[in-house]
């Protein structure tokens, strides 16, 4: 009985197969291309974006240090020397 990941080899439809069996998204990357590399790089894309997701949300409005001349100007009303 053939595991699927020797059925695929065996069909001609991996150009490279690398991993010895030990799949990773970094196989992936170096070319490995069996059908657990493939998850483990999808799983691993999947991480990253909701590691960026959770990174953009959760990172605060930066404020400027200090207030420019046309910022003061428009708090006192004095928009026409702007």
């Amino acid at each position: 009985m053939l595991t699927i990941r020797q059925y695929i080899c065996l069909k001609g439809n991996r150009v490279k197969d690398s991993c010895e069996g030990k799949p990773s998204a970094y196989n992936y990357s170096n070319g490995c291309r069996c059908v657990d590399c493939r998850d483990a790089w999808r799983i691993h894309g999947e991480e990253e974006r909701v590691k960026k997701r959770k990174k953009s949300r959760d990172t605060p409005i930066a404020y400027d240090d200090a207030l420019t001349r046309s910022q003061v100007l428009k708090a006192r009303d004095m928009e026409d020397l702007i």
